[in-house]
């Protein structure tokens, strides 16, 4: 064989092994694009929670009393948020019980406590946040911040949220205010819980998350409804204070434990105006 021959041979070997290179490449390229394609794009989701009032103060700063009742200080400990779609809900519903809201009582036994690490096993694959979240529903913040999750796009019909102890003197929950008696100076009332709780926001339209875009999801206490009916002029004074929990007021605390149920209510703010969109209200069963 001549040096032309082996020259020709070489470069067509070399013009080969390109060629088949250039096409592995492509191949690559097109599974690539293939995989990406067939995954459905995930919803993004950011969750804020926050305290309203029509008939009571808010004080976020200063101390101005022009109502009956003027809040300081509304915290919860949050522990999960969940989003349940209208099939997983229904896996999970008591026929037995219409209670959207369940919680164990402070100092209760062993066994409360067991069961609700039991749910949150069970149900581990739907959390979408999880931590330790301490939460000024005043002023709508989180420390740490819940950030933003990833979920799968479709139609959420409830809200999960569980919290627990983790705020200052061992408190899931702590809402302080101070309350105006029709005589007299203000009096300082604080509710507080140390039980493990869970409320379950229902919304019966649903609740669309989109995948590709972020979902902005508002929780919502209202102070009013939850203090409905209570009638604070009964209330035993401790030291200037009005305590309501397990052990003092414990008739007035059952009185607000029973308004939970209408108390909460959670659904799109999707102009960002700290108000639910109409379209997304809860029904009241």
């Amino acid at each position: 064989m001549n040096n032309n021959q082996k020259s020709n041979n070489y470069s067509m070997n070399k013009l080969l092994k390109n060629s088949i290179v250039s096409m592995l490449l492509v191949l690559g390229l097109l599974i690539g694009s293939c995989s990406d394609s067939g995954e459905p794009s995930l919803a993004n989701v950011r969750v804020e929670m926050k305290a309203v009032s029509d008939l009571t103060q808010l004080n976020v700063s200063g101390r101005v009393m022009n109502s009956a009742i003027e809040f300081t200080d509304v915290l919860l400990g949050v522990t999960e948020i969940e989003f349940k779609t209208f099939e997983s809900s229904n896996d999970d519903s008591d026929d037995s019980s219409d209670d959207r809201i369940s919680h164990s009582n402070d100092g209760g036994d062993d066994d409360s406590d067991d069961d609700s690490d039991d749910d949150s096993d069970d149900d581990s694959d739907e959390i979408e946040f999880e931590g330790r979240f301490v939460v000024d529903l005043i002023n709508g913040t989180s420390t740490p911040d819940f950030g933003i999750a990833n979920v799968i796009p479709g139609l959420y019909k409830e809200i999960e949220i569980k919290i627990g102890p983790i705020l200052d003197d061992g408190n899931s929950i702590f809402i302080a205010f101070e309350y105006q008696p029709d005589e007299g100076d203000p009096i300082l009332v604080e509710f507080s819980s140390s039980a493990q709780i869970k409320f379950e926001i229902e919304n019966h339209q649903g609740i669309q998350l989109e995948g590709g875009e972020l979902n902005q999801i508002l929780v919502l206490l209202d102070l009013d409804s939850l203090f409905a009916g209570v009638d604070f002029n009964m209330a035993n004074v401790d030291n200037g204070i009005v305590k309501i929990n397990n052990t003092s007021n414990s008739d007035l605390a059952n009185m607000i434990w029973a308004n939970l149920n209408k108390a909460f209510n959670a659904g799109e703010d999707k102009d960002g105006d700290d108000d639910i969109d109409d379209d997304d209200h809860s029904d009241d069963d």
